[in-house]
């Protein structure tokens, strides 16, 4: 096992308490911003939309193999179900803020 996956699974384990009531998952994010994907452990409470995540580890996008040997030992380390996710894509887009008065938008801006 490599240094970066040893780190990665360290940071994992203390972060995956195992809280009761609490949804666990993997999120990795390919981050096309700062070219690095980032690995992340989220949980929530079942009851609440709050969520908690957690960095795990980033590695460079132009290093391939570090990348697929530590997804690959995340995956025989934990049975969380993993997320992809992609910066060029967002979960969730917003339509385009017009007037927002609360922030200093008191106009119609285009």
């Amino acid at each position: 096992m490599i240094k970066a996956s040893r780190e990665l699974l360290e940071r994992y384990d203390a972060k995956f308490t195992k809280l009761f009531n609490h949804e666990y998952w993997l999120v990795i994010v390919a981050d096309y911003y700062d070219k690095v994907h980032t690995f992340y452990l989220y949980n929530k409470h079942i009851k609440q939309p709050l969520t908690d995540s957690h960095e795990l580890a980033r590695v460079e996008m132009s290093d391939k193999d570090t990348y697929t040997i530590m997804l690959r030992d995340l995956k025989v380390h934990s049975n969380l179900r993993i997320e992809f996710r992609d910066t060029r894509w967002p979960v969730r887009p917003e339509s385009t803020v017009l007037v927002d008065r609360v922030h200093g938008h008191g106009s119609v801006t285009e």
